[in-house]
Formats: structure tokens, sequence, C-alpha cells
């Protein structure tokens, strides 16, 4: 996926534009690392697996 700041809303998508993230969708996605620092909590998630990306309601 890939974000595309000239969309309006801006969103994330598929080359194919056949999947579109915007905001206030809701997706599912698995967590696979975090960091923490002084001041930040950092995670690294990932939304290519089975059961996981856009919930389509």
């Amino acid at each position: 996926m890939e974000f595309d700041p000239n969309s309006n809303p801006p969103c994330y998508k598929t080359k194919d534009e056949d999947i579109v993230i915007q905001q206030d969708d809701e997706i599912r996605l698995r967590i696979v690392g975090t960091r923490v620092d002084a001041a930040d909590i950092f995670a690294i998630g990932t939304l290519m697996d089975d059961y996981l990306g856009k919930l389509y309601t």
C-alpha cells in the first residue's frame, strides 16, 4: 500500500486501487513490535495476513 497525499481526502491505496483506506475506516492489524522511549511509544504493525486489513461492515 502507498500513501496518496493528493487524493481528497488523503488515503492509503493499493497499486491497482482495489483497496482504499481513508480516515475513519476500521482496520484489523497485527502488532509486530514495540519500542518505548522516555516520552514516546512506537509500534510496527502489518495488514498482510489472514483476517487482517480493512473491515467491511
